[in-house]
């Protein structure tokens, strides 16, 4: 279940803008919306574009990014291994995914190459999260993103990470006042 009071800040991100038009078009032509079985007034929409390309830029998570590996165990079960930003297969695993995402969206052939690096990241941005019955380990903080374009472009559209269709990797810029609202 989900409840919410108040003034609520929803990010909806996609590297398919036809979705996003869409899902523009329709919130402003409702006299209704319903979001988890509430009933919410729409009192604004705001546009944001993918930040100009530089290497390297700095991202806020605005929800956390979890990564794992579906593992055997030696008598033979799955086991879900999380990685944390502290483990060299964190950084790697993320660029490895923005790699597959640009391939599948864009059909195109992309260098592995780039990095994602934790900046402002302490034990305590780890998050224990029970997703229908799943628990998900995920972090937050501020990472530093050293990618080629094409990958830039796609963590921002698309986030880092697994799990994005369930809310998991969404970024922002980050900037001297995000931080102040993340800690």
């Amino acid at each position: 279940m989900m409840a919410f009071e108040g003034p609520v800040r929803w990010v909806v991100a996609s590297p398919w803008e036809e979705l996003l038009s869409s899902l523009a078009t329709s919130f402003l032509c409702a006299t209704e919306l319903e979001l988890y079985n509430q009933e919410v007034r729409l009192i604004g929409l705001k546009i944001i574009p993918i930040p100009e390309y530089k290497r390297p830029v700095r991202v806020v998570t605005l929800s956390p990014i979890t990564v794992y590996r579906t593992l055997l165990t030696p008598g033979g079960k799955k086991k879900t291994y999380y990685y944390s930003p502290f483990e060299r297969e964190f950084c790697e695993l993320l660029v490895q995914n923005l790699v597959r995402k640009v391939r599948a969206f864009q059909g195109q052939e992309v260098q592995e190459e780039g990095e994602v690096r934790p900046i402002r990241v302490k034990k305590r941005h780890e998050h224990v999260i029970l997703y229908k019955g799943t628990v998900i380990k995920a972090w937050s903080g501020v990472y530093e993103l050293d990618l080629p374009e094409d990958l830039f472009r796609m963590a921002f559209s698309a986030g880092l990470g697994a799990k994005n269709s369930q809310g998991f990797g969404c970024i922002g810029p980050w900037s001297p006042a995000s931080q102040r609202r993340k800690t």
